[in-house]
């Protein structure tokens, strides 16, 4: 699968229930701390991207969503 499909299965999975799943646990406070973290990156500051995502990223449902979502791209 090519990096065009993959982009687009990925789209899929966001638009579909364990995608709009995710993104409202990621945004429970309004989404300000994944804007913090977008503006972080953009001014590569990485450190400060895994010090605002961490917290969210050891919840254990978004695990299971993200592996969830990981095993359907990568048997897609």
């Amino acid at each position: 699968m090519g990096q065009k499909e993959k982009e687009q299965q990925a789209k899929q999975l966001l638009a579909g229930a364990e995608g709009k799943r995710l993104i409202g646990l990621l945004s429970q406070d309004g989404g300000g701390t994944l804007r913090a973290a977008g503006e972080a990156l953009k001014q590569g500051n990485t450190q400060q991207v895994k010090d605002l995502m961490g917290p969210l990223l050891k919840n254990p449902e978004v695990q299971k969503l993200l592996h969830q979502m990981e095993n359907k791209l990568n048997d897609g």
